[in-house]
């Protein structure tokens, strides 16, 4: 399974790989998949944080395997030596890595506004989501891989970066507008924001809540955001949308966005390219968004 799977849809759509867990249905977008493989024989991994970790060989490379019910604290018993079901090969910034499920539905098409908010009433399952949709009457989970992968490999992005700019050119009391679904990426790009002297920041869950703020500071005759930071796959309105009515309005068409995203490919480049972000970035370049960040406000000022 490749890229090309997302090839056709358009700004506004999506292709879901569901999947089964424990007689849980997930959804994974297809363009954070690698490609998906049968069950094979794993190896243990020592680790104090977690057991739900091991390894595998795919194609002459040793990746790390996060066995999800492990993780989920489900009751189905782990194999010694095996998985049960199959492998998804999954990317997540520079990072490929593989999840154990029990069996594949389909790849579902479907519009991003179907892909809504977790309700709190799921909030017991304590299951990293990023939304929830319905297919065929099912109601399907999108878990929040960037937090399960982070957790179980223990990945870092939060360090302070030194940026490449004279700082005496760079307005720190610049309003930003900060938009990812991921409770770990808002926190993380937070502290990466606040360390490197940014502390006016607005955070938002999803593109359709950006869309609500962005427009009360219009009505309420307060100043445009001086940039907007958003992440491409969000339920609701992803950030394609987003940058797109950002750059269709009179009065935010100004507005410098930079587009972030866990994966890279010249479909999603092209596509924000299409809608007028000024930048776009994987979640883990750090150093290049505090950069960046800088760059367009320097730019716009002197514009």
């Amino acid at each position: 399974m490749t890229h090309s799977l997302i090839l056709e849809t358009n700004n506004h759509e999506m292709e879901l790989l569901v999947f089964l867990l424990d007689g849980t249905y997930f959804g994974i977008n297809t363009a954070k998949i690698k490609e998906i493989t049968p069950n094979i024989t794993i190896t243990p991994v020592a680790n104090k944080q977690t057991t739900a970790l091991s390894s595998f060989v795919f194609k002459n490379e040793t990746l790390p395997l996060i066995n999800l019910k492990t993780y989920l604290d489900t009751t189905i018993p782990q194999g010694d030596s095996a998985t049960n079901g199959l492998i998804i090969i999954m990317q997540y910034n520079k990072y490929h890595f593989g999840i154990t499920v029990d069996t594949i539905d389909r790849i579902h098409r479907m519009p991003w506004h179907q892909i809504k908010t977790a309700p709190d009433y799921l909030s017991h399952l304590k299951i990293p989501m990023t939304g929830v949709t319905r297919v065929d009457d099912k109601l399907v989970l999108i878990a929040d891989f960037e937090t399960i992968c982070s957790d179980v490999l223990d990945l870092k992005n939060n360090r302070c970066t030194k940026v490449a700019i004279s700082e005496k050119d760079i307005n720190f009391n610049a309003d930003i507008l900060f938009v990812d679904d991921s409770s770990l990426v808002r926190k993380a790009m937070l502290n990466n924001l606040n360390k490197s002297g940014f502390n006016h920041i607005t955070v938002c869950c999803d593109g359709q809540d950006a869309w609500h703020v962005i427009n009360a500071r219009s009505h309420n005759n307060k100043r445009n955001f001086d940039i907007v930071i958003s992440d491409i796959e969000m339920p609701g309105m992803n950030g394609i949308d987003l940058t797109d009515k950002i750059k269709e309005n009179t009065s935010t068409k100004e507005t410098p966005v930079i587009l972030i995203s866990s994966i890279s490919s010249k479909v999603t480049q092209e596509k924000g390219r299409r809608v007028g972000a000024n930048a776009q970035l994987l979640k883990s370049d750090a150093r290049g968004m505090i950069n960046t960040v800088s760059e367009l406000l320097v730019k716009s000022k002197i514009a």
